[in-house]
């Protein structure tokens, strides 16, 4: 199998260099989805999976913990993503991207809402 993005020669559908699928040495036109922009490394999509969860549970009281966990899956996947392709592109960089944004508004919620049991457990405690 032959890369038509990076030219080296590599056994298997994607290239271990670049992301991009490989096509047959002894086909001469290519496949529309070895054209470049249009293929990604498999990894790619799971980046914005773990960003996605990441985003829904970064909110929540309690679970924010759960949105921290996942941002940072999110990014340790985009770092992973990059180390293999030498870049990040595509749906992987989009994930990397929203899972700082979980890591960093999980955090900044878990804080708030720390304050906010403070406030509300010494409010309990001086009524008594």
């Amino acid at each position: 199998m032959y890369c038509n993005n990076c030219g080296i020669t590599v056994n298997g559908t994607y290239c271990p260099r670049c992301g991009s699928m490989t096509v047959d040495i002894n086909n001469v036109a290519p496949t529309a989805a070895s054209s470049g922009t249009a293929s990604a490394h498999p990894n790619s999509p799971s980046v914005l999976k773990w960003a996605i969860l990441g985003l829904a549970f970064c909110g929540w009281p309690i679970l924010n913990i759960m949105g921290i966990v996942f941002g940072a899956i999110a990014k340790s996947k985009a770092l992973e993503f990059q180390s293999l392709n030498g870049s990040i592109f595509g749906s992987a960089k989009v994930g990397r991207i929203l899972g700082n944004i979980a890591f960093i508004v999980g955090i900044v919620m878990t804080v708030i809402y720390f304050i906010y049991f403070v406030i509300i457990f010494a409010a309990v405690l001086s009524t008594v």
